[in-house]
């Protein structure tokens, strides 16, 4: 009996009675089928499934065991040939039918969608997150990302989106703009929204309640609406961190010597910050306590510029260490936002305005020290390149040092 073989392969009875129901099967006698199925599951663990794979695969697809050893080889090792990995086509096939296309069909929707303006090396990650991708007809994706477009964004825009999130796919036109009608009414402008999902498409897979929900969540914590519309926007990964992960952060600031206020107005500015870990951020403020300032230094400093928590310490410490060789570190205390020029350009005006200008006060050297960079150019006619190039802080202090040069993180 086929249930008895079935039985021996690892199928549950309620699998055994799907099966054995499927019409297809029925329209073969237990011999035969047995036999199929030997050499079928004989092949594909050979090819490396699992037998839970090849269980999931007959129940997703009931015409599995109707490919012979060859056919099936075939099939495989021409998906290969499409780019995908092994370990790529063993996920794409237990989750999907796709073994019951046609390799013409698969090649066809391919070269279709390349043809839109999807790259082949994205596609077959698209497929892999996605299968369902495949039974789409290229008109049906084609017209979809007209209607996108029609919403405010650029086809490239919805490429890049689609490509990362391709169950947006999966879903018609009216969803999308019910979704996008959703988030006006709960505050956003179409441009915020259009700005929210280049970041994080995934938004467009959540429900409408949870979105409510985290921004009610985030308001509960003292953040008017305006701030949490305007926070989720820049960093809408506030949609996958639980309420309770922020209010563990927000107490970790204020174990640093924040008030709750003051927590709330830098994360306003800067929320990316929640997406810091907790000994990061700690490790972040001793740092700057060893540079030499003191801890309401430090909270005053991040208030006004909360950037500098996203800079690892040896970007700080060097952009402090020069301003103090100049004598203007007192000035970062009153104007945090010096911070935010990279050392190499500062390094670089300072350098002209005192070599090649030949300025000595120290007022008018701030002034135009910190003058904004499009400003500086028109006063000066030169450019923020052609500054860099003749003085090269990586030429003239990076390498006397023997140091690399620092990156942002966060």
């Amino acid at each position: 009996m086929i249930e008895d073989l079935l039985r021996e392969y690892g199928y549950t009875e309620e699998q055994i009675k799907k099966f054995v129901n499927d019409f297809f099967y029925r329209n073969y006698s237990d011999g035969t089928l047995a036999s199929k199925m030997r050499d079928v599951i004989l092949f594909l663990e050979e090819y490396g499934y699992s037998r839970d794979d090849i269980i999931k695969m007959s129940l997703n697809d009931s015409m599995i065991f109707s490919n012979n050893v060859e056919r099936l080889k075939e099939k495989l090792e021409n998906l290969e040939s499409f780019g995908f990995s092994k370990e790529e086509i063993k996920k794409i096939t237990v989750s999907s039918s796709i073994l019951g296309f046609s390799v013409e069909k698969i090649k066809s929707k391919i070269e279709g969608l390349e043809k839109i303006g999807f790259s082949k090396k994205r596609l077959c990650k698209m497929i892999v997150i996605a299968s369902r991708v495949l039974k789409n007809t290229t008109e049906k994706i084609e017209q979809m990302i007209d209607d996108m477009v029609s919403l405010g964004y650029t086809k490239e825009q919805v490429i890049k989106m689609t490509e990362r999130v391709p169950t947006i796919f999966c879903h018609d036109i009216s969803y999308i703009i019910q979704k996008v009608s959703d988030l006006e009414s709960l505050g956003y402008t179409r441009e915020q929204i259009i700005k929210m999902t280049l970041i994080c498409p995934s938004i467009y897979t959540q429900s409408t309640e949870n979105i409510e929900k985290k921004l009610n969540d985030l308001e509960s914590l003292g953040y008017k609406r305006s701030q949490v519309v305007r926070m989720t926007t820049m960093f809408p990964a506030f949609f996958s961190v639980s309420i309770e992960n922020i209010k563990e952060k927000i107490k970790n600031f204020e174990s640093l010597g924040y008030s709750r206020n003051q927590v709330l107005t830098m994360t306003s500015v800067l929320p990316s910050l929640y997406g810091q870990g907790l000994d990061s951020i700690r490790c972040k403020f001793e740092e700057l306590k060893k540079l030499g300032f003191s801890d309401e230094e430090i909270i005053n400093i991040s208030l006004e510029y909360a950037a500098i928590y996203t800079q690892t310490p040896s970007t700080t410490k060097e952009k402090i260490d020069f301003y103090d060789s100049i004598g203007l570190r007192d000035y970062i205390l009153f104007r945090p936002k010096y911070l935010i020029s990279s050392v190499d350009f500062i390094y670089a005006k300072y350098k002209y305005l005192t070599m090649d200008i030949g300025i000595t006060d120290k007022d008018e050297l701030v002034s135009n020290l910190f003058r904004a960079n499009k400003k500086f150019s028109r006063k000066f006619k030169i450019s923020k390149e052609e500054l860099i190039e003749r003085y090269s802080y990586d030429k003239d202090v990076r390498e006397k040092l023997g140091i690399s040069k620092a990156k942002k993180i966060g």
